[in-house]
């Protein structure tokens, strides 16, 4: 939490969202331009096999380019909601839901724009 808190109160939360997405567009296009050598060094830090390592690089520009293009488009707003409900969003029980957690080292995408707009919003007690 201290880490969030110290980058939202440092120049990444001064920028605008637009400024944001300009960052991370250009972040994706440093990790396209250089995937065989980061793939290089991770299998040397982790023990991966190469070519697992250059699929997961391969996508990790992807991912990149997924958060620039919303990082403009997130003000903040929540959805109104009883005061003893909280709104939570998640996959319909069909499993159709959206993709992988980048941050899990799921480096699979979902690129089918109606599974994710299948997921729903339901309302939980607080």
């Amino acid at each position: 939490m201290a880490a969030a808190r110290g980058a939202l109160e440092g120049p990444w939360g001064a920028m605008t969202g637009f400024e944001r997405a300009a960052l991370l567009r250009r972040l994706a296009d440093v990790i396209t331009e250089n995937v065989e050598r980061l793939a290089e060094l991770e299998v040397n830090d982790s023990g991966k096999l190469l070519r697992e390592m250059l699929g997961q690089a391969r996508a990790l520009g992807g991912w990149y380019l997924y958060y620039a293009g919303i990082a403009d488009k997130i003000d903040g707003r929540q959805i109104p909601t009883p005061e003893s409900r909280l709104p939570c969003l998640h996959a319909p029980r069909d499993g159709r839901g959206g993709g992988g957690d980048p941050l899990a080292g799921d480096a699979r995408v979902s690129r089918d724009r109606d599974a994710r707009s299948r997921n729903q919003i339901s309302l939980v007690r607080a």
